[in-house]
């Protein structure tokens, strides 16, 4: 069964109709995220759905994992900022490490380098 959107929904549609340039956004499927929590996400209305379309950062771990909020929490009381490629970072190394680590034990016949980036 499908929802209606709920007026609180609506509004925010409206208002990024005003001030952002539409890219992805299906009209229809208008539907708002407000928060999530593992497998849910909440919309503005609380309507409540399976989270089945996020695919950045969260994809196996679930929105706001306890662990990941920690050592988010731990990091950006160090430091916040994304410093890119431009200098040198312990805990991006330590990351791409720790990825590299990872990736080896599956595929180890060739040494593995890891690529940040943000799209």
């Amino acid at each position: 069964m499908r929802k209606i959107p709920g007026p609180e929904t609506l509004g925010l549609i409206e208002r990024h109709k005003i001030v952002l340039a539409t890219t992805t956004h299906d009209p229809n499927f208008p539907v708002s995220i407000e928060k999530g929590k593992g497998i849910y996400v909440w919309d503005l209305d609380g309507n409540k759905y399976i989270d089945c379309f996020t695919q950045v950062s969260i994809a196996d771990i679930g929105h706001c994992h306890p662990k990941v909020v920690e050592a988010v929490t731990r990091q950006a009381e160090k430091l916040m900022a994304c410093i890119g490629t431009d200098v040198y970072n312990k805990a991006q190394v330590e990351a791409a490490e720790k990825l590299a680590e990872i990736t080896k034990k599956s595929f180890p016949l060739r040494d593995w380098r890891v690529y940040f980036c943000s799209s």
